[in-house]
């Protein structure tokens, strides 16, 4: 809902400038029937039928608008510009020697299930105890900040250092 909300907010289009004009008469003249037949034939997968001449008119308009969202997290946009700025980063910088990729992946961890609340002796834990995929995936969607805690204490662990002598006791982090 947050993220539609942002992509309500923030969604540009952009054409080349040679067929602003074009476009731009295109789009005041389609009516809202039309668009909302080609969006849901869209949705479904089909972006070549069109029934009458003004859907073909929607169709090419979609293939000469660019939809910016770039500002919007989590979007294509967005995963657009990141890239973009890492290969700014690159050319300034240049190619990392070392590059990492984290997946704490919380539905096969039964550090999760124990945050969730489930009695499990980490300590002597069996293979049966390890939390199944199935119910874990549930876990996480009925519990979604348990989910963030598990993140956020995972990558914690994974960027700081427990120092020599001291409790770095890992489920119980001070804040």
């Amino acid at each position: 809902m947050l993220q539609r909300h942002q992509i309500l907010l923030h969604t540009s289009y952009k054409c080349k400038k040679s067929n602003f004009a074009d476009v731009a008469r295109t789009f005041s003249s389609a009516s809202p029937l039309t668009l909302t037949a080609v969006a849901e034939c869209v949705r479904k997968g089909d972006v070549i039928t069109a029934n009458s001449e003004e859907e073909r008119q929607v169709l090419r308009l979609m293939r000469e608008l660019n939809v910016l969202t770039a500002s919007v997290p989590g979007s294509a946009g967005s995963r657009i510009a990141v890239r973009n700025e890492i290969r700014g980063m690159q050319m300034e910088k240049g190619l990392p020697s070392f590059y990492l990729t984290v997946n704490p992946a919380d539905v096969y961890s039964p550090i999760l299930k124990f945050m969730a609340g489930s009695e499990i002796d980490i300590d002597n834990l069996l293979p049966e105890d390890v939390p199944h995929f199935h119910e874990q995936s549930i876990l996480v969607s009925k519990n979604p900040a348990v989910s963030a805690k598990f993140f956020d204490l995972y990558i914690n662990a994974f960027i700081t250092r427990p120092t020599e002598g001291k409790d770095s006791s890992l489920l119980n982090p001070v804040a």
